[in-house]
């Protein structure tokens, strides 16, 4: 059984990213989950069966290659991983200022814990900690801890290795997500509304970035008639504690 480690080893990162490639080589592939929906992604031949790396001491490695995304720290220099400049200013502004890329961590490790449970490989069958096995993949061809669709169509059952990597190495995994992120970011002002000044630094100026990590849809619109309009604010503490926690 999976469960949540405590354990946190400083260099975990470092051997974790250079073994996952090599475990990936050095293994077979295996089956994935669902593929109801891969179609409708583009895969019309379903997932691609990949092999992925469950990092052993994930709490640690996972949440410090999050920081390291932030900060385009990963792959700095490797134009399909590497995060964009952001956009910043007023609607005046319009694209013609930008800032070193930057996405406040907590933002990226909420997105990943939300799409994923902080998993990079299968819960069924179930791959262990610190073990090889089929990359974690939803039913609409979603790969991985950040749940990546976009770039991943499947039109020949033989991924190329972008997406190759994205499904069996969590560090490019994780930096692909960053990418998406950042390219919803600079959707505005064009065809996105904007917050504030579109300052990267605070997160509530990332509200309709996060909305469209997952697809502008109508389905994550709070005006939507579906949800309760007296609703309470959402809470991750106790469960009597006055708020919502669905």
């Amino acid at each position: 059984m999976r469960y949540f480690s405590l354990t946190a080893s400083p260099v975990a990162v470092a051997v974790a990213l250079g073994a996952a490639v090599l475990l990936h080589l050095l293994s077979g592939a295996g089956p994935v989950v669902a593929s109801n929906y891969c179609a409708n992604t583009g895969s019309p031949l379903g997932p691609f069966d990949i092999e992925s790396y469950e990092a052993a001491d994930y709490r640690d490695v996972y949440a410090r290659t999050f920081e390291l995304a932030a900060f385009n720290q990963l792959f700095p220099e490797h134009g399909s991983f590497a995060t964009p400049e952001l956009e910043t200013g007023g609607r005046a502004a319009g694209s013609g200022q930008k800032l070193a890329p930057y996405i406040p961590p907590v933002i990226l490790k909420a997105i990943g814990f939300l799409e994923s449970g902080w998993a990079q490989a299968s819960y069924i069958p179930l791959v262990q900690y610190g073990e090889i096995g089929p990359v974690l993949s939803s039913h609409d061809c979603g790969y991985g801890l950040m749940q990546i669709t976009s770039g991943m169509q499947n039109i020949s059952n033989v991924p190329n290795l972008d997406q190759a990597m994205i499904g069996s190495h969590f560090g490019f995994n994780i930096a692909r997500g960053a990418v998406i992120l950042a390219d919803k970011w600079n959707f505005s002002p064009e065809v996105r509304p904007i917050v504030g000044a579109r300052d990267p630094t605070l997160m509530e100026d990332w509200y309709y970035a996060i909305w469209g990590y997952n697809g502008f849809a109508f389905s994550n619109h709070p005006l939507n008639p579906a949800y309760n309009p007296s609703r309470v604010g959402y809470s991750c503490g106790p469960a009597g504690d006055g708020f919502g926690h669905d």
